[in-house]
């Protein structure tokens, strides 16, 4: 532990918990996969649609590494390593939130398609530097706590349910992008709150760096060569975040297909979150790895095939229809947060040499691109009708499976490195 951190005062458990409120990030991720995948083709046509979503992954994702160096250069005695830098991604952030959801009215579509070749790595990459400094500061407020981790599991566990919550607004009359200033207000508050829980406890943040970091070496730190095990948990990884992403993102789509009632979508959104939630921390809190990524893949693979040849090839009732839906997406949540919990505990487990902060970067990185392809995938399903779903489970089922034996070959792998 720093010698700095230890000498300060210990931190109140309500400052620990409100610095942990960065969390509440995740409603911005569900609410961009549910509503932009499903309007973006609309809105700025297929090309447009993947064009922008895969360009501004790609951008951002190239992005973090600066960001993180930027960051960890930072040496000023007024605002401390991250408070300025904080307090700039959050204006940005929301900025970019609201312009991002309201261009898709614009008149012309190539203003719609310029204006989110712009705003959207502008929008990622300010929420991520938003999410990264918010972690920072949390880590290092809670270091001495014991408890810091569930209080970062509730902050996301929240941050989903806003989002759904938030999801429903065009449910309720409201024009499409009040979902954009509704996010773009809540980045302000989860911002804020981490700003001024923390903001008298500048001193611990400024603090000379034991080493500055150079390009070079943080280039070193993320693009060293991995080894075998940490490259194919990762890959497992990535796929099981695609599958996961474009099941959020097809649940409008299936609705609209299937015909079935226009709240259903937001129903079986609430309800594969919530599950995912709990089976998510479940997995997570008792450290399971190979068991619960290839259970989860198995689920979220089934209830893709299920959901299509089912109401493919069985005449039901609208109120049939409506509960395969439903019980379809319900599945994929309990397969999602296994699998994911369990991706990221062997991820953790394998990748080694990593700092703390590159290692949160990383994932940053790994899904941020992960959500682009999947909006990507998600905008090109929205516009198909009859093969929409043939897809969507075709896909499904060969990133859960891939992602499965992946899993295995990883944990094989690790074994024959820990021999060596």
């Amino acid at each position: 532990m720093d010698k700095e951190r230890s000498a300060n005062l210990k931190i109140s458990p309500i400052r620990a918990s409100l610095s942990s409120c960065g969390g509440l990030l995740q409603a911005v991720w569900v609410g961009f996969a549910f509503f932009y995948a499903s309007e973006a083709a609309q809105a700025l046509g297929l090309v447009g649609a993947i064009l922008t979503s895969s360009i501004g992954g790609i951008l951002t994702a190239a992005a973090v590494p600066a960001i993180y160096l930027a960051v960890n250069r930072t040496r000023s005695r007024l605002w401390g390593r991250y408070h300025f830098t904080l307090a700039i991604a959050v204006l940005v952030a929301s900025l970019m939130c609201a312009a991002l959801f309201s261009s898709q009215g614009a008149a012309s579509k190539a203003a719609r398609i310029i204006s989110a070749c712009i705003v959207l790595p502008l929008f990622v990459s300010s929420v991520s530097l938003t999410a990264y400094v918010g972690a920072s500061i949390s880590n290092r407020l809670a270091a001495d706590d014991g408890r810091s981790g569930r209080r970062k599991a509730v902050c996301n566990m929240i941050g989903l349910l806003i989002g759904v919550a938030l999801c429903a607004l065009p449910f309720a009359g409201l024009q499409p992008d009040s979902i954009g200033y509704a996010l773009a207000a809540l980045i302000i508050v989860s911002g804020g709150v981490v700003y001024f829980a923390s903001v008298d406890c500048l001193p611990r943040f400024v603090r000379p760096l034991q080493k500055k970091p150079t390009f070079s070496a943080v280039k070193e730190e993320f693009f060293k060569k991995p080894k075998k095990s940490s490259a194919l948990v990762g890959a497992a990884y990535f796929l099981l975040a695609v599958s996961a992403v474009l099941s959020v993102s097809f649940i409008t789509t299936a609705t609209k297909i299937y015909g079935t009632y226009e709240w259903l979508s937001l129903v079986c959104l609430a309800s594969a979150i919530v599950v995912g939630i709990c089976f998510y921390a479940l997995a997570f809190k008792k450290r399971m790895g190979k068991i619960a990524a290839i259970v989860g893949a198995s689920l979220s693979a089934v209830s893709a095939a299920v959901m299509l040849f089912v109401l493919r090839f069985a005449s039901l009732p609208p109120i049939g229809v409506t509960v395969i839906v439903a019980a379809s997406f319900v599945l994929s949540g309990i397969g999602g947060g296994l699998s994911l919990a369990g991706a990221r505990n062997s991820a953790a487990k394998f990748a080694n040499g990593y700092t703390a902060g590159a290692a949160y970067s990383l994932e940053t990185m790994l899904l941020i691109v992960a959500t682009a392809a999947a909006v990507s995938a998600a905008s090109a399903l929205s516009v198909l009708t009859r093969t929409a779903d043939i897809v969507y489970a075709s896909v499904i089922g060969a990133a859960c499976v891939a992602a499965a034996v992946f899993v295995g070959f990883a944990y094989g792998a690790k074994a024959k490195e820990e021999a060596q």
